[in-house]
């Protein structure tokens, strides 16, 4: 992953897969780089399709949790029960965990095993459940950089505020 251009208000990251050399170029107003290591780096953004003109949209209000000084909690959730749970318990976002989504729906470990279709599912059952943002685990974009692009619209599609992205090969 590369940081091409960096501003106030829009962040361009390339995104090469595999060494194949093409970048799919990805604008947010918001990126967060959580955790960096020889091999991913995973980045948390705000989604800009989910807030056209609402000023209480999931990604306007994550926007402005991340935008706000200090550390923020965000407890994974992998249902619905339990991003209900995390918001009563009075945090003001959450994100969703692609192990225990696995392991809740397959009783497995987060190997590459669940589908897109199966955490697409799962997470706008939980979007729908909460009004608090909700941040989305992609992976690594479940394939190629079309693939991520479709990854893309659809967590958009499904409510999610963000998404956290593993710049990994699978």
């Amino acid at each position: 992953m590369k940081v091409s251009a960096v501003s106030n208000t829009s962040v361009t990251v390339g995104l090469t897969f595999g060494g194949a050399g093409g970048a799919l170029p990805f604008h947010s107003s918001s990126v967060s780089f959580l955790r960096t290591s020889k091999s991913s780096v995973v980045t948390a953004s705000s989604l800009s399709g989910n807030d056209a003109s609402s000023p209480s949209s999931p990604a306007k209000l994550l926007r402005r949790i991340l935008d706000s000084p200090g550390v923020h909690q965000g407890p994974a959730c992998f249902d619905a029960l339990s991003a209900k749970l995390v918001q009563t318990a009075g945090f003001q976002f959450c994100f969703t965990s692609g192990f225990s989504i696995s392991a809740s729906r397959l009783a497995l470990p987060d190997t590459g095993l669940i589908s897109y279709g199966e955490i697409l599912d799962q997470g706008h059952l939980i979007t729908q459940a909460v009004s608090i943002p909700v941040i989305g685990d992609a992976d690594n974009g479940y394939g190629n950089a079309m693939n991520l692009k479709r990854t893309l619209k659809g967590y958009v599609a499904a409510g999610f505020a963000g998404i956290i992205l593993e710049d990994q090969v699978s």
